[in-house]
């Protein structure tokens, strides 16, 4: 089960006896993982009730918490039938809510109140004389009189402004944190809704441009279109930009010489559309300026490995002389042991051939050696070049917007 609310995004579990013993795996709703997690693996922060905080890693591919939940369960003494709420507050960060199955009362914030309805009916069920209790802090409806209040301080801080945000008006200046930029883009998606991890991508770009990068995204489009059409592509062209930019933070140079052509080209393509991405476009160029004056990056990179492998095909054909040489001194050997008596001139003149092919053989293969050294500092300089390149290049990727 998801719980969204305009502040926070929750799911919960009810807990089986394989979720408290043994393995101590907690696979967590598919849904919830695909849509707000991380989609590698990695380790989650569960915070409890009192502040305390514990690591678990995340499997993204099972949808699963496994190394330190086993610490996690224990601690807190969770039981089967116990009801864990999980409330995402940061990319990689939970608030953790217990409703046990021994209590008859529990404290749960406002804005889960309605969703644990079910919960409480089946809770109550598996107790003896026992019944769940919730204490509001207030009361339900004051989840959407909140959020009412702070959308409309927003747009009366911004009545009479300039540049609006699409298709409502709000400013980007006065929002003050993520969980009022979250606030407005759950009203303009909708039911097309970012995931967690990305949707917080997308703030930290807006804050660097101090502005809604969609803002006057689509302005122009055909008012009669579907609303679900317009928004689904709002959440498109927002997901591919902000995978652009994450890629541009992070990707190597042999990734960047590959996909630099079409990145400008999408990111071209969404600016003629409305998207605020010009900052973006600037960074690809200069990194593109950048690789062009590292004197040849991609031809070092490019030498460097065409010699590597050059390097081990002769190796392969040094192993193939040197078994030819030891099945030759093999048969010297033994010739020398057991001359033929009848044939002896014979044999020796053998034995001098045999002799004269192994003595070029290992003139042959000391050559050999002494222009593998040579090959080899060659291809260690231009390893080094390559490598000095990529530096060059992951610095300028560090630097802010």
């Amino acid at each position: 089960m998801i719980i969204e609310h305009p502040a926070t995004i929750s799911t919960m579990k009810q807990l089986l006896e394989s979720h408290v013993s043994g393995g101590y795996n907690l696979a967590l709703p598919t849904p919830f993982c695909r849509a707000h997690l991380p989609p590698k693996d990695t380790i989650m922060v569960l915070e409890t009730k009192t502040g305390e905080q514990y690591e678990a890693k995340y499997l993204a591919r099972h949808f699963r918490l496994s190394g330190g939940w086993r610490k996690f369960a224990r601690d807190n003494k969770l039981e089967a039938g116990d009801v864990v709420v999980f409330t995402l507050v940061e990319a990689t960060k939970f608030k953790v809510y217990i409703i046990r199955t021994s209590a008859n009362e529990v404290t749960l914030p406002v804005h889960l109140l309605n969703p644990v309805n079910h919960v409480k009916q089946s809770v109550s069920s598996q107790t003896t004389n026992q019944k769940l209790i919730i204490y509001r802090r207030g009361k339900e409806h004051q989840v959407a009189e909140i959020y009412n209040r702070r959308s409309l301080r927003l747009k009366l801080k911004n009545a009479g402004a300039g540049s609006m945000l699409y298709p409502g008006e709000i400013l980007f200046s006065n929002i003050t944190n993520f969980e009022d930029f979250k606030a407005i883009m759950h009203e303009l998606l909708q039911n097309h809704k970012l995931p967690y991890s990305t949707l917080h991508d997308y703030y930290e770009l807006c804050c660097s441009q101090n502005a809604f990068l969609h803002a006057h995204l689509l302005k122009g489009i055909n008012p009669t279109l579907n609303y679900q059409i317009i928004t689904e592509a709002i959440k498109r062209i927002i997901f591919e930009t902000v995978s652009i930019a994450n890629a541009l933070k992070t990707c190597k140079l042999s990734t960047f010489l590959y996909k630099c052509s079409l990145w400008e080209d999408t990111l071209n393509a969404y600016e003629g559309l409305g998207m605020n991405v010009g900052f973006l476009l600037a960074r690809l160029h200069h990194l593109r300026s950048l690789v062009f004056s590292l004197e040849g990056a991609a031809d070092h990179r490019s030498r460097y490995k065409e010699a590597s492998h050059e390097r081990g095909l002769a190796e392969g054909e040094v192993k193939k002389l040197k078994l030819v040489l030891a099945k030759l001194r093999k048969v010297s050997d033994d010739m020398k042991l057991k001359p033929l008596e009848d044939k002896y001139r014979e044999g020796n003149s053998w034995l001098a051939c045999v002799q004269a092919e192994i003595t070029n053989l290992e003139v042959l293969l000391a050559e050999l050696q002494k222009f593998f050294s040579q090959y080899d500092a060659h291809i260690e300089s231009l390893k080094l070049n390559a490598k000095r390149h990529e530096f060059e290049f992951q610095e300028e990727l560090s630097a802010p917007w």
